[in-house]
């Protein structure tokens, strides 16, 4: 299963972390897990290519976990942090064996 924590600070998103492997299909098969790299590819790019906000971004190969974020808020990215929040969320009520959403 893919987990994906969003962490808040009021009501400002400050970064996401994603880890896991769905294991919905064998890898490179597996249309979650790909619906899931695509969403965080275009956040990550939309923060840092586009905004040029300086998102830290955070791997760990061995556990398959990737972590996007700021320190602080930040206002201009809250559009981009909001939309992946609701699209992973959707995505999490179509296959909810295979994504959990969660918030601290």
């Amino acid at each position: 299963m893919t987990r994906v924590t969003f962490f808040r600070e009021g009501d400002a998103f400050l970064a996401f972390r994603v880890s896991g492997h769905s294991g919905r299909a064998p890898r490179g098969f597996d249309i979650v897990c790909a619906a899931i790299t695509s969403a965080v590819r275009l956040a990550e790019c939309q923060l840092n290519d586009v905004l040029k906000l300086s998102a830290e971004v955070q791997t760990d190969e061995e556990r398959a976990e990737i972590t996007i974020g700021f320190q602080k808020p930040s206002v201009a990215a809250q559009p981009v942090l909001q939309a992946l929040y609701l699209y992973l969320s959707e995505l999490s009520e179509e296959y909810p064996r295979f994504l959990q959403i969660s918030e601290v």
